[in-house]
């Protein structure tokens, strides 16, 4: 093979610059495009992932609010059933307020408004110390029942200074349409 001469070697050279530049431009631009795929491609999974996060995070302040609540007002929605749970919560007023050494009268069960969320209502009449009347209402949330308070009337009672008579109202709330998070095997 023959020598090349200067200029041939200089038309080989901008043949060369010419065919990289084309393929540079050519294959440049959809290596390019490709890699701008990817990256979208990664900021929507990174995007993705926050928004699980996110869930996951809120999620996890609903249970812990769950077992707040559940350690509070010492409610097991899961335990509860539904046919007894407004003799059991009748029977727990009325063994709270023993406790408190209030004298009951009388407690009469009545059925829950059919538009409300409520099973029944109780009503029961008791005397018994301020004190103790004021502790008993307080301890109604912890008596592990959906039990809301409708209303209270207290006057005084005798001639024993410090002593009530009270009229109270609570309601067996309907606890099937709480929202309780669903058991999860992990």
């Amino acid at each position: 093979m023959r020598p090349l001469n200067e200029r041939e070697r200089r038309t080989i050279r901008v043949a060369a610059v010419a065919l990289g530049i084309y393929l540079v431009l050519f294959y440049g631009l959809r290596c390019w495009s490709w890699i701008e795929g990817k990256r979208e491609e990664h900021g929507q999974l990174l995007a993705q992932a926050e928004t699980v996060k996110v869930e996951l995070l809120r999620e996890r302040v609903k249970a812990a609010r769950l077992q707040k609540l559940k350690g509070t007002f010492r409610i097991e929605p899961a335990a509860l059933r539904r046919e007894t749970v407004v003799g059991e919560a009748s029977s727990a007023i009325q063994r709270a307020a023993q406790a408190q050494g209030i004298q009951l009268g009388p407690a009469r069960e009545m059925s829950g408004r059919g538009s409300s969320k409520e099973l029944s209502t109780i009503q029961i009449e008791g005397v018994g110390s301020t004190l103790a009347a004021t502790q008993f209402l307080a301890g109604l949330a912890t008596l592990g029942y959906p039990l809301a308070v409708e209303s209270v009337h207290l006057k005084t009672a005798g001639q024993k200074p410090g002593q009530v008579a009270f009229s109270l109202s609570v309601a067996v709330l309907d606890f099937t349409g709480f929202n309780l998070p669903e058991k999860s095997g992990a």
